[in-house]
């Protein structure tokens, strides 16, 4: 079974801003994934919820945010949210439903034109520009999801200790596994979905210290695999027979249960830019929720490990 990242209360926090903003208060830290959270809506009142659902979307019961009529995300309302946004990743993080509307409809290059995609030329990436870089940010993994060019540019330089410069020593598991000790590690398996399934150890630690890709060089995908550089979803769908299921890929739901979309509907759909992240959200749930999980014959063609007897994101709207 896959290991799973520990979220802190911290964290927990930048990343429900990111998603709502200041629209929620948190009077009660966050403690763990498994654990239900006390938000306070600044309409309604308080509320309880899980932390994964949260981070999702999900939000006040009563006023249903996030969930927009049909019509709502015109072109004009994405550009206003889009130009709340420095980068693609915060938009789709912050207004998930406009950028979904964007997403589908080809409005992302125009509305996004003013985001800062770190296009820089060869030989920008000094390491007087990264330390001022890093400075901007208030972890490692802040600045690997706002500036992805200057997190690998550290790599790629050899400059890790700029990252201890400002944001302090690494923790023991990642400084336990360089890239020579992954790569060696990966090297056993024939194929990537394989090193992540048994070599999850070094393969989280080599994503959160950037050189994960350069250290699967070679290994190849299953045919037919998950691919974690390729974009991709993370969905959320309720069988018609009373259950949930969680997955991922890098297709529509539609292409991946072609001939089965007859047997579910679809709750929720959240993308990525980088499939290693729809990865971690996926291992999350499946290990907090791993008690709720289904056991029984088969409901679907596949991917029946990941379904659960309850709607364990409290997400349904039909389910409520």
């Amino acid at each position: 079974m896959s290991k799973t990242i520990r979220r802190t209360p911290k964290e927990f926090l930048r990343l429900a801003r990111r998603e709502h903003g200041d629209r929620y208060e948190y009077p009660e830290p966050y403690v763990r994934a498994a654990q239900k959270i006390r938000i306070s809506c600044t309409e309604h009142g308080d509320f309880e919820m899980w932390p994964q659902s949260h981070l999702l979307g999900s939000g006040c019961p009563d006023c249903k945010t996030g969930k927009k009529p049909n019509g709502y995300w015109t072109k004009e309302r994405c550009q206003e949210k889009a130009q709340l946004c420095q980068t693609r990743m915060e938009f789709q993080s912050r207004f998930a439903g406009a950028y979904d509307k964007s997403y589908s409809l080809g409005w992302l290059d125009e509305i996004g034109a003013h985001w800062n995609t770190f296009s820089v030329p060869n030989g920008h990436w000094t390491e007087d520009v990264l330390r001022v870089e890093l400075l901007k940010y208030g972890s490692r993994e802040e600045l690997r999801l706002a500036n992805s060019s200057a997190y690998s540019a550290v790599h790629n330089h050899q400059l890790q200790r700029l990252f201890d410069e400002v944001y302090g020593p690494q923790k023991s598991h990642e400084i336990k596994w360089t890239f020579d000790k992954a790569r060696a590690e990966f090297l056993k398996h024939k194929t990537r979905q394989e090193c992540h399934q048994h070599a999850n150890g070094a393969y989280q630690a080599a994503f959160r210290q950037g050189f994960l890709f350069r250290a699967l060089k070679g290994i190849p995908n299953a045919k037919g695999g998950f691919d974690h550089e390729k974009p991709a979803i993370v969905y959320y769908l309720r069988l018609h027979t009373g259950q949930f299921k969680i997955g991922i890929t890098n297709r529509t739901v539609k292409k991946r249960y072609v001939g089965e979309t007859h047997l579910f509907d679809v709750i929720c759909v959240k993308r990525f830019d980088v499939g290693m992240d729809a990865q971690i959200v996926e291992d999350h749930i499946l290990s907090h929720f791993k008690h709720l999980r289904y056991e029984g014959p088969p409901l679907l063609s596949s991917g029946n490990t990941e379904i659960f007897v309850t709607d364990i994101l409290s997400l349904d709207a039909e389910a409520a």
